[in-house]
């Protein structure tokens, strides 16, 4: 998730994405069953589409009847490793909607409006530098992991899934040990790029964010409508 806006489809406002995420995650959490599965698509789905965000789309249009399939497949199988292998593929359905979610907003957002946003919210000053500090330091690592396997691969060791399966002590020493290193720099950089910019400096935190137009408002209505709607088929389910 890189937080670099790099398409010119519609836009929506970074505040209405996180309230969406907000309102999502709470439903995943308190509504359980088939409207803790539906609930979170039919919230997230639609912001998706919006921002014409097609490859989160396509994921999860893959994953959710994999994870669906799994789910029913498991349970129907019945025992410990079953039980638990149905829940995972339970928890993967309800937390799916939230990472594509999240990827589109990544996408589409600039991380100085997703801090300003955070700021505006009267969030801690620790909490918003640390999430600003993860968002860079997240995709600046994933591309360390890169550079560090297609070294590797020049010099013939093979990584990923195969060369865990087959020698993962040997995946510690070749991928493990060196992204360690790399973090540990990395995280120093960062730092010290955050200082030189002023980041500690008060109010530095801080944008100005358009107001809300007829997308944002619709957005946040549905959103709500589909979690209060999730929430009340549960309180009915527990209430007859």
């Amino acid at each position: 998730m890189s937080f670099m806006c790099t398409t010119s489809g519609p836009r929506l406002d970074i505040r209405a994405k996180l309230a969406v995420v907000a309102m999502a995650g709470l439903v995943s959490v308190i509504v359980s069953g088939r409207p803790g599965i539906l609930a979170p698509l039919a919230m997230a789905l639609p912001v998706m589409l919006w921002l014409r965000q097609w490859r989160p789309v396509a994921l999860l249009a893959v994953a959710m009847p994999l994870l669906w399939g799994g789910y029913v497949l498991l349970a129907q199988l019945g025992g410990t490793a079953g039980g638990l292998a149905a829940y995972l593929c339970y928890f993967g359905l309800k937390v799916a909607p939230l990472v594509a979610l999240f990827a589109a907003i990544g996408a589409t957002s600039m991380l100085g409006d997703l801090l300003g946003a955070l700021t505006s919210a009267r969030l801690p000053r620790d909490v918003v530098l640390s999430m600003a500090v993860t968002c860079r330091f997240v995709p600046t690592l994933c591309g360390e992991y890169a550079c560090i396997r297609d070294a590797m691969a020049v010099r013939g060791v093979r990584t990923g899934l195969h060369g865990l399966l087959t020698r993962p002590l040997k995946q510690v020493e070749y991928i493990l040990l060196p992204l360690m290193m790399r973090a540990t720099r990395l995280a120093d950089e960062l730092s010290a790029s955050a200082m030189t910019r002023g980041v500690e400096a008060p109010g530095s935190l801080r944008r100005d964010l358009p107001p809300w137009g007829r997308a944002e408002f619709a957005t946040v209505c549905w959103a709500a409508v589909a979690g209060g709607c999730s929430i009340a088929v549960q309180l009915n389910g527990l209430l007859s």
